[in-house]
């Protein structure tokens, strides 16, 4: 940036100026880039002076946070405030920008196989905020919702060369997606599943009304031991025993327990994943499987497991989507019969070559 003039129409499109001085941006500015050229391994020519202001402004905001108008005049004009600033500001680019630790990744932000996800992803979450829920719906709408939230922070994850943070952000999706899909199936559950997140402010003791605390702990002592459980078992109950409200479910899972695995991940029907879920709480578990871990194994497995969920609650949201007419579905539905099949041959392929890969690393075994 070469002029005052260029600097000002940057300042003004932040719209920061109630909270820094211009002129003492510029000056601050002038500085960061002096410190810069003076390291002498650094062309500024490349640096974004966007993100130099953004690291100005927020450092300064930051520093001043509950100063008032006096002390804040006073800082702006201390030249040993304003030296000390730059520097930290400096070392920050320099370490933060330039020469930020980035680990080897598998997951090109700009492939496929992330973009076409992330671009469905972006879209789905922009109708979901469209929505206007029923009642019946709205745990398996805001579920949906931080489900899909969460597929866009493992492909960051991927993308930047984090695969077992990524793989162990599916677990928790999975986790998700399992309940998603019981309340989805069985809508009556909805009401006693709000009661279990009841049970468990009662037993944080969040609830301010203390007698309605207790009334909401025996009524849980009544409810467990309609099911003989012991006291010992009070916190599965909270998180679990809502699944004794699926309709015919001592029938038709005669063991089921009070758990993800045998009781959660079994009646929604996702039990064929109980091995991979396994290995990824392995990771979440800090076991030596994180710390020597096959990154492109966990990149692989990952985007399968990350396009397979997808697609399933994408099928849900769909689903739900088509009985609301204050959402535009139909431009919705026009862009699924154009991207769905694209994101079903990328899972295709993506199978294919991992399987293909797991072959060849057998043989050589």
């Amino acid at each position: 940036m070469n002029s005052k003039e260029a600097f000002h129409k940057l300042f003004s499109s932040l719209n920061i100026s109630k909270a820094m001085d211009e002129s003492f941006a510029y000056d601050m500015y002038k500085a960061v880039i002096k410190y810069l050229n003076n390291t002498g391994n650094i062309d500024i020519r490349y640096l974004n002076p966007m993100m130099i202001l953004n690291y100005i402004y927020a450092e300064y905001a930051y520093l001043i946070g509950g100063l008032d108008f006096s002390s804040t005049s006073n800082l702006q004009n201390d030249i040993a405030f304003k030296e000390k600033l730059s520097l930290s500001i400096c070392d920050k680019i320099i370490y933060n920008e330039i020469l930020t630790f980035k680990s080897q990744a598998y997951l090109s932000k700009y492939s496929p196989v992330s973009t076409t996800l992330n671009f469905y992803l972006n879209f789905i979450i922009d109708r979901m905020m469209k929505l206007k829920p029923l009642s019946e719906e709205r745990f398996v709408i805001d579920m949906c919702f931080k489900a899909f939230s969460m597929m866009k922070s493992t492909l960051n994850l991927l993308n930047d060369g984090f695969e077992t943070e990524a793989f162990s952000t599916w677990r928790t999706i999975h986790e998700i997606e399992s309940i998603i899909a019981i309340l989805n199936r069985y809508p009556e559950v909805s009401e006693v599943y709000a009661r279990h997140i009841e049970y468990i402010k009662a037993f944080r003791d969040e609830l301010t009304d203390k007698n309605q605390q207790n009334q909401l702990f025996e009524e849980m002592k009544a409810k467990m031991k309609e099911h003989d459980l012991k006291s010992k078992d009070l916190k599965k109950f909270i998180e679990y025993g809502w699944l004794y409200s699926v309709k015919n479910v001592a029938e038709d899972y005669p063991n089921m327990k009070l758990n993800f695995r045998n009781g959660v991940e079994t009646i929604a029907g996702l039990s064929s994943y109980s091995k991979v879920y396994e290995m990824s709480s392995e990771i979440a578990h800090s076991s030596p499987i994180l710390i020597y871990s096959n990154k492109e194994y966990f990149c692989e497995i990952t985007i399968i497991s990350l396009y397979e969920t997808f697609l399933r609650l994408e099928e849900i949201f769909t689903s739900i989507l088509e009985k609301h007419r204050e959402v535009d579905s139909k431009k919705y539905l026009e862009m699924r019969s154009i991207y769905l099949e694209t994101l079903q041959q990328i899972l295709y392929k993506e199978k294919i070559l991992f399987f293909n890969s797991k072959k060849n690393d057998d043989n050589k075994n």
